[in-house]
């Protein structure tokens, strides 16, 4: 449901129905002024998702509420929401097959984070130790494929370097 503020600030194309509908809350209450208009298709983005969808049009508190999302799209879409940094994360299969670009995308995460990740959606591509203050050997700290690249990470090596210019 998108606010006719908001609907009519955008200019976002509407459809007046011939009948109206009930549209009703989470609640199950009919919400008021809803059920007369709804949006053309358009193509919404959250982050890197997009989906095309119609959305119902009613008047909403001004300047509270801009939108709602229904339940079936929650449910059709499935979002990790972590209410305490405000973020979505796109996990379901619907998404990865009809919202998600299809190349894959690098994200720097912490190892509490990689920990927290469901394994099964995780690639991890290299991991490397940048705190070898011993300069000792961190060929057996490396993943196998990049040993052969292991003295770049060497501490004496990284001392050798010339400094930053400006």
């Amino acid at each position: 449901m998108l606010s006719s503020d908001w609907v009519k600030n955008g200019q976002v194309p509407c459809v007046r129905r011939k009948e109206p509908t009930q549209i009703l809350d989470a609640s199950g209450n009919q919400i008021p002024t809803s059920g007369l208009h709804y949006t053309t298709t358009v193509n919404m983005y959250i982050g890197h998702h997009m989906n095309k969808m119609r959305f119902e049009v009613a008047d909403m508190p001004a300047g509270k509420v801009d939108s709602y999302l229904p339940m079936s799209w929650l449910k059709d879409h499935n979002p990790d929401i972590n209410w305490e940094n405000t973020s979505l994360k796109w996990r379901s299969e619907y998404c990865k097959a009809h919202c998600l670009r299809k190349e894959r995308r690098l994200e720097f995460i912490t190892e509490d984070e990689l920990l927290a990740e469901d394994p099964d959606n995780i690639f991890v591509m290299g991991m490397a130790l940048y705190t070898d203050h011993d300069s000792a050997d961190i060929k057996i700290k490396c993943l196998p494929e990049y040993r052969d690249y292991a003295d770049i990470f060497n501490q004496e090596k990284i001392n050798a370097l010339p400094e930053h210019r400006k």
